[in-house]
């Protein structure tokens, strides 16, 4: 009943968070991709971004986001990743209190380590991440399945080489290709766990079945024609200048190997530096924990040296370069050497982890710095060490004290008091987004094409640093994602800045019009002055009703030029207005029905030509989904989404 209950409250959590957080950044270029009328040549594949993700969202699920289809689905994709991950972990469905307790574990890791929006919760960052992880996770599952058979403790019936007929081996080959799109790291990590299993098994039993080899080698394939894609480059070529402490960022492997030796240890130090996030400093204290419980198993002793090893693995944040990673690689092999029974298979189980992570890491040399949604894989990699361990002080280990009780209060409560501090700050900050989408709406309204809205809306709480990572507006309206949000809300532009410049404007050209209508009758009144005073000098020789006869043509004429003169004037006072500072104009007046605006508008249209976000943004993106490593709601509904 505990696992029922998790999955469901889990789910539920996940629609909730779903609806709350509205359309952003990407969100939008990839709307207009997939709405607009299809062209091959603009597929991702070719432009921008070969991800599996990247394709199925700019191609046709796009459209959806921002939908309570979207968010339905994102939440049945979320839940069977936590699902499937599980079993990739255990090998079996789970079901008892332990098993309950795991799946906090992954789910408090999901919102206290992983970037939890841009990978879970955000249209295009669940594309790119959530889905196609969870797609190469389902791969893997028969593999695991097979490994568990194959090396199992206790004696088992292996799958039956009969049953393993050419449909098996079509179905992996066909899933396997796709899973190669999935993701740039784990995709390679992937390929090589088989592999190196491939061998062991051969050794062990001599004969493996068809759709093992068929899978892997189409895993490899699909890799290849992803890794190969023209958009890739595109977004590589991007990237190619940017330096990161006098280093490239970004580097061809055929570059990197022309390096001396020297510099590729300089380069490796910095991107396992840069690779570092906090959940490797938790798993390698949750590592060695075993350990010092083992040999101080009571007393002061126990408490100091588990201090001494939180000091230690936190000194990872600062010191982690590839010296450091051998280190701890040195002491986890000597672990499982030297230690017995339980905690020998635990150690060469968390060995081989840690190899994994070092191993994504290494793949890091070529793109440093990557953005932190983009450490999903090496975070799942940090998570499997936890739940390791977790299994052992639960099952395995003999406390002095009750350590059972403790998990079974402590993780869950702690977990949902956590969760809904998250959950609160995703209305905190859809609170924001609706005011956004109104102001928005008000404008539209009142006739304005030119969009500038308050930054304060797009303001995300500092409080919770994982709300998302995505490039949001800015108040250069010829800049991404200015530019794709003005198409879909199909105005001229769109920037953000304070509401009130656009009112200003009118304050401005109404003090303008007063001005010139009081010239205008200061003009008039001067010249029926004038005519009264011409009038007295002449002889009264007409009669009464003559001198209030207008004079003709000349003032006519004269008339006719001031107006002109005025009008000029008019329009000079109108520009002078426009460039008087905000805190000398009245605040108070309403907006502008159509603001006059000195940056570049792009013109609305009923389905507006893709540009390409690479020749859009003024600075190179990191990646693009990212598809690009930002905030506004949909204009059809009353609501954000």
């Amino acid at each position: 009943m505990l696992v029922i209950a998790f999955f469901a409250v889990f789910f539920i959590y996940m629609l909730v968070v779903n609806y709350l957080l509205p359309m952003q950044s990407d969100d939008f270029s990839a709307y207009l991709h997939a709405t607009e009328h299809f062209s091959f040549s603009n597929f991702s594949y070719f432009t921008w971004n070969g991800r599996l993700g990247e394709m199925l969202n700019t191609s046709f699920v796009a459209r959806f986001v921002g939908t309570p289809y979207f968010d339905i689905a994102n939440a049945v994709v979320a839940t069977l990743f936590v699902y499937l991950l599980f079993y990739m972990v255990y090998a079996r469905n789970p079901k008892t209190t332990k098993d309950f307790l795991a799946l906090v574990i992954v789910f408090l890791s999901m919102i206290l380590f992983f970037n939890f929006g841009a990978n879970f919760i955000w249209g295009a960052g669940a594309l790119n991440y959530l889905w196609g992880i969870t797609i190469l996770i389902g791969f893997m599952i028969p593999y695991r399945i097979y490994a568990n058979h194959t090396y199992a403790l206790k004696k088992q019936s292996l799958p039956s080489t009969k049953s393993k007929t050419i449909i098996t081996a079509i179905l992996m080959a066909i899933f396997g290709f796709i899973s190669g799109f999935s993701s740039e790291l784990l995709v390679p990590l992937s390929i090589v766990t088989l592999v190196v299993f491939g061998i062991f098994t051969l050794v062990r039993r001599k004969k493996i079945p068809l759709w093992f080899y068929i899978g892997i080698l189409f895993l490899i394939i699909g890799f290849i024609v992803f890794y190969l894609s023209p958009g890739t480059s595109i977004r590589v070529d991007a990237l190619k200048n940017i330096r990161i402490d006098g280093i490239l960022r970004y580097m061809s492997a055929k570059e990197f190997f022309t390096l001396s030796t020297q510099e590729m240890l300089e380069r490796a130090n910095m991107a396992y530096h840069h690779f570092f996030k906090s959940i490797v400093f938790v798993s390698v204290f949750f590592s060695f924990l075993p350990v010092v419980v083992k040999f101080f198993k009571r007393g002061i002793k126990l408490y100091v040296a588990i201090v001494v090893l939180l000091v230690l693995s936190y000194l990872t944040r600062f010191f982690l370069d590839v010296y450091f990673v051998g280190i701890i690689l040195i002491l986890l092999l000597i672990c499982a050497l030297v230690l017995r029974k339980t905690l020998r298979v635990l150690y060469t189980k968390l060995f081989f982890l840690f190899l994994a992570w070092a191993f994504l890491g290494g793949l890091s040399v070529l793109f440093i710095g990557l953005p932190h949604r983009a450490h999903m894989g090496d975070h799942i990699v940090s998570l499997i060490t936890l739940l390791l361990v977790l299994g052992y002080f639960y099952k395995d280990y003999e406390a002095k004290f009750n350590l059972k009780k403790i998990l079974n209060w402590l993780l869950p409560i702690g977990t949902i008091i956590y969760a809904l501090y998250v959950l609160f700050a995703y209305y905190n900050y859809y609170t924001l987004q609706k005011e956004a989408l109104h102001e928005i709406k008000t404008q539209k309204a009142n006739g304005i094409q030119d969009l500038v809205i308050d930054p304060k809306f797009y303001k995300r709480t500092r409080f919770y640093d994982r709300l998302g990572e995505w490039d949001g507006p800015s108040s250069n309206a010829s800049q991404w994602p200015n530019t794709d949000i003005a198409k879909y809300y199909h105005v001229k532009s769109f920037r953000l800045g304070k509401i009130d410049e656009t009112s200003s404007i009118k304050t401005s050209n109404e003090a303008s019009k007063d001005l010139t209508e009081l010239n205008t009758k200061t003009d008039t009144l001067e010249s029926k002055d004038s005519t009264s005073k011409e009038s007295t000098t002449k002889e009264d020789t007409t009669s009464p009703s003559s001198s209030t006869t207008p004079i003709s043509s000349p003032n006519k004429d004269l008339d006719t030029k001031e107006a002109k003169d005025l009008s000029t004037t008019n329009e000079t006072n109108k520009t002078t207005s426009e460039a008087i500072p905000n805190d000398t104009k009245d605040t108070n007046a309403p907006p502008l029905a159509s603001p006059t605006s000195s940056l570049p508008a792009s013109s609305p249209t009923a389905s507006p030509p893709i540009i390409s976000p690479a020749k859009q943004a003024t600075t190179p993106k990191e990646d693009r989904s990212e598809s690009k490593e930002t905030n506004t709601p949909k204009s059809e509904g009353e609501s954000p989404k």
